[in-house]
């Protein structure tokens, strides 16, 4: 179909300024101070609930990405990472990994914001459409040297494994399965699993804001440890004898230890490196898992409460499959009606 004509059949119903009328679905009247900010930006976006709830995760988002689009520099890198993640990743197949993972996906964070402005989507089509497959391909190679990196990131502790690879496998899964409803031109499908993939994934900018609550929490408790190996504080700690003396004593006597690892308290301490690093470790998968949950259930939230937007793309589906010759228009991709038992039926 001609990008002319997909154009019109999306902008149906999404007209700027005249939100579709039917169903129930009135449009809103929006006050002067929001006009105008749309006179300004022009995003496309017809309620307002939209364009907030894109301006605050589009926008930590993008601070989250171009915040650390320093750590590109290994100077940097070296200077910043949290204490002990430099001692594994500083060379070798991690260095490569952990390089590419920022490299991968840092853009297409920032690149992902793009598809969910609707003016993009209706005017500039064909941007979106190899945006969304950069996007893609960035992230399925994030993903992968996510993997790579998992066994020693933040200590990497079964519980970060775990939620690392599970938020891998899900993402990836959520994102094939939208590229298939797309290819079926099932676009209500295509936007439901496009949305839970980077918003899952979108998970590890919350994970930055609840680690360093309950590293608070954890230090105030006291009590949360973490084995180390000998080797690894050493590096952390080569300027620092006197308190490498005081802490770890036995990392310097020989057979000090028994399997060159000692138990390290995590303390929300910058005077101590060691502790700080500690505390993050102790903590990250618990965060992980604790955003990546939150997400979850935002996402099925937002999904839930915009059940005419999606009945109003199954339409658009229908048509464009109707006029592509499809045999079952309105009932492809991954639909209800096409695996389940739930028989298919037209759009009203």
């Amino acid at each position: 179909m001609p990008i002319n004509e997909t154009s019109r059949l999306l902008r149906r119903s999404s007209e700027e300024g005249r939100p579709p009328v039917g169903n129930g679905h009135t449009s809103i009247k929006t006050g002067p101070n929001f006009k105008a900010i749309f006179r300004i930006l022009r995003p496309g976006f017809t309620k307002k609930y939209n364009f907030w709830l894109f301006s605050v995760f589009g926008f930590f988002m993008a601070l989250f990405c171009f915040a650390r689009l320093k750590y590109l520099s290994t100077t940097v890198l070296e200077a910043e990472l949290t204490p002990g993640d430099w001692y594994w990743f500083r060379d070798g197949t991690l260095h490569i990994g952990f390089m590419l993972h920022l490299a991968t996906m840092l853009p297409a964070g920032l690149l992902m914001i793009l598809q969910f402005v609707p003016r993009i989507r209706y005017r500039f089509m064909l941007f979106h459409r190899l945006n969304g497959y950069v996007v893609i391909i960035l992230a399925l190679i994030g993903n992968v040297t996510a993997m790579i990196i998992a066994r020693h990131a933040f200590g990497g502790d079964m519980g970060s494994q775990t939620c690392t690879g599970f938020l891998a496998l899900a993402s990836t899964v959520a994102m094939m399965l939208a590229w298939w409803n797309i290819r079926c031109l099932q676009i209500d499908l295509h936007r439901a699993w496009m949305l839970r993939a980077m918003f899952w994934m979108g998970s590890i900018v919350s994970t930055r804001v609840i680690m360093p609550l309950m590293s608070i929490i954890q230090t105030a408790l006291g009590g949360y440890f973490v084995a180390w190996p000998c080797d690894e504080i050493r590096f952390i700690l080569a300027d620092r004898e006197d308190l490498m003396m005081s802490q770890f004593p036995q990392c310097l006597m020989p057979n000090g230890t028994t399997s060159g690892w000692v138990a390290v308290e995590g303390d929300l301490d910058f005077s101590n490196p060691v502790g700080l690093g500690a505390i993050f470790n102790s903590n990250f998968g618990a965060a992980l898992w604790l955003a990546l949950i939150l997400h979850m259930i935002g996402v099925e939230i937002y999904l839930a409460m915009t059940p005419i937007e999606s009945e109003r793309l199954r339409k658009v589906s229908y048509e464009r499959q109707l006029a592509a010759g499809y045999e079952n228009p309105g009932n492809c991709g991954t639909t209800v009606s096409k695996w389940g038992d739930v028989g298919p039926r037209e759009p009203a």
